[in-house]
């Protein structure tokens, strides 16, 4: 594909996520943390997942689950306190620019796709014409978001890191962020795990 663009490179994160969700589950996973959720970390980068609807110009349509795309802090912020008040992407206030990102992301998938699904191993040389995209976030994301009491109240809570090695020298990391749980082991390198916090601690506390 030669040289990586930004929305290459989101395409890249994404497959490798939910590889990682599918081969290296750490117990029994929910049906979310497999669909993924809204955001993760790569490095220091940090993701949301959405899902987006192509409608074509011959009538055709078709429906793109969990792309994703690079944000800030204040931009996650945003899209969270939006999905809160009950409004849609396109709705929320200070996102014009995930919006345009978004939908650059979802025409070069588009393009490096088949309608069925499945990846091609060179891009399409004429790109599908595209009438219109809509974007959305997962509905598994936004009736998490409306249950919780506060849902901006994570982005006020410290991140948290911690590190368990095993005898052998190999270690399991586990970082918070944002109200979620990202889990990776130095004998699985380059794939990890991302979990809903609460979902998590269901897993591990009992009493």
């Amino acid at each position: 594909m030669g040289e990586l663009t930004d929305a290459a490179c989101t395409v890249y994160h994404s497959v490798r996520k939910l590889n990682s969700a599918k081969q290296h589950q750490y117990g029994r996973l929910p049906e979310a943390v497999q669909k993924g959720s809204l955001q993760m970390r790569v490095g220091k980068d940090l993701y949301i997942n959405y899902d987006c609807t192509i409608t074509y110009k011959d009538g055709k349509h078709r429906n793109l689950s969990l792309a994703s795309v690079k944000v800030t802090k204040e931009e996650y912020r945003a899209v969270v306190a939006g999905a809160a008040e009950g409004k849609s992407l396109e709705e929320t206030e200070g996102i014009v620019d995930i919006l345009s990102r978004m939908k650059e992301n979802a025409a070069y998938i588009d393009k490096w796709t088949n309608l069925n699904g499945s990846y091609r191993k060179t891009p399409l040389k004429t790109p599908r014409a595209i009438e219109k995209m809509e974007v959305s976030l997962t509905d598994e994301e936004v009736k998490k978001i409306r249950r919780m009491p506060d849902p901006l109240a994570s982005f006020d809570r410290p991140e948290e890191h911690m590190t368990i090695y095993r005898n052998d020298g190999s270690s399991v990391t586990i970082d918070y962020e944002f109200g979620t749980v990202r889990i990776s082991d130095t004998r699985r390198k380059g794939s990890f795990v991302t979990l809903d916090a609460e979902q998590f601690l269901s897993y591990f506390v009992h009493w």
